[in-house]
């Protein structure tokens, strides 16, 4: 039995796919997106069996090594040699499958505001579609089983690393967007459909840092020259680290050897200042 699509008045049918129920939700064919009435149901059968054959490959990937960890040094040299071309061969084609679906998905976009089906499974699609436009541009992806694909490596790589910093001011802006009072500052699809830009958000909070780190060492450096007993310069000292510890893992992100760099430089220009500030007259 066909699923039944109502939108802008009118009432559109496309078969539901057993597998994607969810995605038939998501795949609208409302005559205000202008991709299935132009493209036709078939495109939509197509993208089933595209999310079909990734899915399966996926299943045999992980299968196959599954298998080729529980084996481990028990496997023969055969068995080893022909698991690694089974591999080989599955990445290679998981890889072409999903490039196939992006160019898929980028086509749409060239014709009308469609989103990403595979981002919003646990979304509202409908109250996103709602805020379409047919002249929207839909950039081409590589599927998201849960990330980007590395082309190189053929393998599946999580989401770009974020400093616990640049990720708060990603979901306070996510926030504000969903506020109407704060809505018309969000204006632009992409940002509303496909999130904010990380490249936009790290460099933000980069000038942040910027501007905050020089200000903090002058405010240490002026506390320690305010303070004159020495034994509540000592004390203040190692509060000062802490504090930049804590700033160079929330702010910046920094490592533990990075850390430790940090605060050693930070250590050594305090206790230049304590120093110098004692053998003045």
């Amino acid at each position: 039995m066909p699923d039944e699509q109502a939108c802008g008045g009118e009432r559109r049918f496309l078969p539901s796919h057993p597998a994607h129920p969810t995605v038939h939700q998501h795949i609208a064919i409302c005559p205000q997106s202008g991709v299935f009435p132009r493209l036709g149901e078939l495109w939509a059968r197509t993208l089933y069996e595209l999310l079909n054959d990734i899915e399966e490959k996926q299943r045999e990937l992980t299968d196959r090594h599954d298998r080729m960890v529980a084996t481990g040094s028990y496997a023969g040299p055969d068995e080893k040699k022909s698991t690694n071309e089974d591999m080989k061969r599955l990445k290679v084609e998981l890889r072409e499958l999903l490039l196939t679906y992006g160019t898929m998905l980028g086509v749409c976009g060239n014709v009308a505001a469609l989103p990403d089906p595979t981002e919003f499974h646990f979304e509202d699609f409908h109250e996103v579609y709602k805020r379409c436009t047919p002249n929207g541009i839909l950039p081409t992806v590589y599927g998201s089983f849960p990330g980007p694909i590395d082309r190189d490596l053929c393998v599946h790589t999580a989401p770009p690393s974020m400093d616990p910093f640049s990720r708060l001011i990603i979901r306070l802006l996510k926030w504000l967007s969903k506020k109407p009072l704060f809505r018309r500052c969000f204006n632009d699809k992409s940002t509303r459909e496909r999130g904010f830009m990380t490249r936009g958000i790290r460099r933000t909070t980069h000038v942040i840092t910027c501007a905050i780190v020089p200000l903090f060492y002058s405010a240490s450096i002026a506390t320690l020259y305010a303070v004159k007993p020495m034994t509540i310069r000592l004390a203040i000292i190692p509060v000062f680290l802490l504090v930049f510890a804590l700033s160079a893992i929330f702010l910046a992100g920094s490592s533990r050897n990075e850390m430790i760099i940090f605060m050693s430089a930070y250590a050594a220009v305090l206790v230049v200042f304590v120093s110098g500030n004692i053998s003045s007259p």
